[in-house]
């Protein structure tokens, strides 16, 4: 329809062309700017998605570290050069997480480049410690997984858990949490070097 009005407001331009024209042009406007599907909206997405999946490993690393530190009596605050060791990430990638997880009020950072847990971010670095290590036992347990390599596995799909798995993976590896019902690490004696997780 728009390339015949095209080609009847502009008399000299062919209408076979200018429709085809018109039509690739939609198309290609479609499949950039689609509200559902198009290349930005899922470019957005994906960003989106790889934001939450860093502050979801910044979270879960804080509170590793935070385990450590309670088992030594050390200060409960963190480290951000302390966590820039721990994880294989650049100084501006870990910045960035720091600064999302802050803005959704889940850390505090301190003047010293130290971050401690708001009472929120606590209970989610809790959820997601507890998710991801249900997940390595189990791959532990039932896919015969090595130690060394699980929380490399677990990484991979820890951020698309569902509740109902969550609850199947319960039911399957029986009682075996501890403090505030988040199981030990699996392979925290192993050694090995670092994944960037």
């Amino acid at each position: 329809v728009g390339g015949s009005i095209l080609s009847a407001v502009f008399t000299k331009l062919p209408s076979g062309p200018v429709i085809v024209l018109f039509a690739a042009t939609m198309f290609a406007l479609s499949l950039c700017f689609g509200r559902k599907r198009g290349a930005l909206i899922r470019a957005i997405r994906r960003r989106q998605m790889m934001f939450k999946m860093d502050r979801e490993h910044l979270l879960r690393e804080m509170y590793e570290i935070s385990e450590e530190n309670r088992a030594q009596n050390a200060q409960s605050v963190i480290s951000i050069d302390r966590l820039q060791t721990e994880r294989s990430w650049t100084r501006r990638r870990l910045r960035s997480s720091i600064y999302h997880a802050s803005q959704s009020q889940l850390i505090v950072a301190t003047p010293n480049q130290e971050l401690s847990f708001t009472p929120k971010g606590h209970l989610e670095a809790v959820r997601l410690a507890r998710e991801h290590r249900l997940w390595e036992l189990y791959l532990i347990t039932h896919a015969d997984i090595a130690p060394s390599r699980v929380d490399h596995e677990a990484d991979r799909i820890e951020h698309v858990l569902e509740p109902e798995l969550i609850a199947e993976l319960e039911s399957l590896l029986g009682d075996s949490t501890t403090v505030q019902g988040v199981p030990p690490s699996p392979h925290s004696a192993v050694d090995g070097p670092p994944f960037d997780r």
